[in-house]
């Protein structure tokens, strides 16, 4: 019988439809739309195979076809490029994107932009379930999908009891309530997770919402973060692939990453070109854009964020 499976990825190509020729007699069309700026992928095979996800031989065709605008790898299946700016200060997101080609959106863990130059993209994120985040959010996301948003980050780090701090289940319930009524309307991300290998943090938390949405929750991308030694940068990517895996092939973002130790600029130099060339990954963020760390001053580039900024 024929499966049809539901994935985002690519770029930009106005109703452009492309036909690929896979392994075991897959046949995959893809038909991109600019609109809401999603891929359709029809598996054609006389198997019959689940719709949760492609089968392994087409997520592993297409993370190694590098999508993108053309070849460029560095913009996802959103309307932006895939670097961002991860901020507290709008001037300093300001004053390093416009030293940044590349920087096409922008997020502050909170529900609006605060002066975010318009030309950047801002992802609003609903930061947990209290009454000081969801009491505002309709207003501000109604607001903000005005403005033109893309997409909506749901709650940071539920798998760690010192951010938001949630269980699978409580996040499952909160991200139906407030996050799917804008569904079709934005691409929406599901909770944003840490790198642990715990047993209820990370990947784990991740596989246990879903587990707990049962179908339920509308997720388009899954958001991750990264922490660790720069020695262990490859980790990052296993990360990211693990994740894509928990998420039935859709794409993912890495919002927050950055090395706890060892040479920052070697790790940006190794990493930045694998996560502009990652399929899987639709946007990253370096944290943050602060002093001390992709800034020097108020309005001033250090040597990481120069290379952010031109890498």
């Amino acid at each position: 019988m024929l499966a049809k499976t539901i994935l985002a990825l690519g770029a930009l190509a106005s109703f452009a439809e492309q036909t690929i020729a896979l392994p075991s007699d897959y046949h995959v069309s893809i038909v991109r739309d600019e609109v809401d700026v999603t891929a359709k992928i029809e598996v054609n095979t006389g198997k019959d195979h689940s719709t949760d996800g492609a089968p392994a031989e087409v997520l592993e065709a297409l993370a190694t076809r590098g999508e993108g605008n053309g070849n460029d790898t560095s913009i996802g299946s959103m309307p932006f490029s895939k670097r961002g700016l991860a901020y507290n200060d709008a001037g300093m997101a300001n004053a390093l994107g416009g030293a940044c080609k590349k920087c096409g959106w922008g997020w502050n863990w909170d529900q609006t932009p605060n002066g975010l130059d318009g030309r950047y993209s801002f992802v609003p994120m609903l930061w947990g379930d209290r009454p000081v985040h969801t009491n505002r959010w309709a207003a501000n996301a109604q607001k903000a999908i005005q403005n033109g948003a893309k997409a909506f980050l749901s709650f940071n780090e539920p798998d760690n009891g010192g951010q938001s701090n949630m269980s699978p289940q409580a996040a499952a319930e909160a991200h139906i309530k407030y996050m799917n009524p804008y569904a079709g309307k934005v691409k929406i991300g599901a909770p944003s997770i840490t790198n642990s290998g715990a047993s209820n943090q990370g990947v784990n938390w991740l596989n246990a919402f879903f587990k707990a949405c049962n179908g339920r929750c509308r997720v388009d991308f899954c958001p991750v973060h990264w922490y660790s030694d720069a020695q262990w940068a490859d980790t990052l990517i296993t990360h990211i692939n693990s994740a894509s895996k928990a998420c039935s092939g859709k794409p993912v973002w890495l919002t927050e990453f950055a090395p706890t130790g060892g040479d920052v600029n070697g790790f940006l130099r190794k990493m930045l070109p694998k996560l502009d060339a990652l399929g899987s990954l639709d946007a990253y963020s370096y944290f943050m854009v602060a002093q001390g760390k992709l800034m020097s001053g108020s309005r001033s580039l250090s040597s990481s964020g120069q290379l952010y900024a031109t890498l």
